[in-house]
């Protein structure tokens, strides 16, 4: 996933306390009455799948792609002069925030930056071929591959309440 040449990569694991979703969604193309996620094949057997929102949890962002961001959106800038005393003029970029976007929705932090990015033409990807544990009121491990080839025994279980 590090080495992969597309500039924002993440995961797809099983939705915290809703266990049946999970927290990436890819693309999907309808072909008649299937639909398939859209994306390109990798080395391991899996693909890289077009998302339409990545979650945080687990993403690789290049360096370029927030310099881009931060280009791009200038009314993201601000300053916190309590932030660093030895450098109040500092200059921050509001990456993750959550708030109602343009379209009259409530967005949380994950989905509001992979909105933006899209907005500005940049790709999304999830790399699906990841065994993840996700807790909440307990512990719950997913592999979105395995679970998008219909091994679901395989691609969620639970585990022990977390204590």
């Amino acid at each position: 996933m590090l080495m992969l040449p597309e500039g924002v990569v993440g995961a797809a694991y099983p939705t915290k306390n809703m266990w049946n979703s999970w927290t990436s969604n890819p693309e999907i193309r309808q072909e008649g009455d299937k639909f398939h996620p859209v994306g390109r094949p990798l080395q391991d057997g899996s693909a890289l799948l077009n998302a339409e929102t990545l979650a945080t949890g687990f993403m690789r962002i290049k360096r370029q792609v927030l310099e881009e961001y931060r280009d791009k959106n200038p009314e993201f800038r601000y300053q916190e002069p309590c932030a660093d005393q030895s450098a109040p003029d500092r200059e921050y970029i509001e990456f993750f925030s959550c708030g109602k976007h343009t379209d009259g929705l409530w967005y949380g932090e994950d989905r509001m930056f992979c909105k933006r990015l899209k907005e500005m033409g940049i790709g999304l990807f999830i790399y699906p071929n990841v065994t993840i544990n996700h807790y909440g009121v307990k512990g719950w491990e997913g592999n979105y591959d395995k679970f998008l080839r219909g091994n679901n025994a395989d691609s969620t279980r639970s585990n022990s309440p977390v204590v």
